[in-house]
């Protein structure tokens, strides 16, 4: 257990810096945070975004292709976007087109076909 006086409660009381570490009350060092997501959406099958954070807009490219556009531009093109299905079903889904301004999501069946299917897609990197 810990109480007021043992360190326990000040750390929870210092500020987090701009650079997003953290110095330790004792000062004997920093801890750099970890990053979360810096966009996600939900997105429907017509499409169109359900709910979103950091996400502008979602564009259809035609069957299968959906352009997902950034709020807040990546600092370069070298994030992570991991996007998968809402619905039920084995699909493919690749990633294409990255750029620090968005992405392109294609979606395919099984067998190859280029198909419309809800999905929700996460993405993490710097801004």
């Amino acid at each position: 257990s810990s109480t007021a006086g043992d360190g326990f409660a000040a750390l929870f009381t210092h500020a987090v810096t701009a650079d997003r570490t953290y110095t330790l009350p004792d000062a004997t060092g920093t801890v750099a945070l970890g990053e979360g997501a810096k966009a996600w959406a939900n997105v429907s099958v017509t499409p169109a975004l359900n709910d979103s954070y950091n996400v502008t807009s979602v564009a259809d490219g035609g069957v299968g292709v959906v352009t997902i556009v950034i709020d807040t531009d990546f600092t370069n093109a070298n994030y992570a976007p991991v996007v998968t299905t809402t619905e039920g079903g084995s699909r493919i889904i690749s990633v294409s087109s990255l750029a620090t301004t968005g992405f392109t999501v294609n979606i395919f069946d099984n067998a190859g076909g280029a198909i419309d299917v809800a999905f929700a897609m996460i993405a993490f990197g710097d801004q």
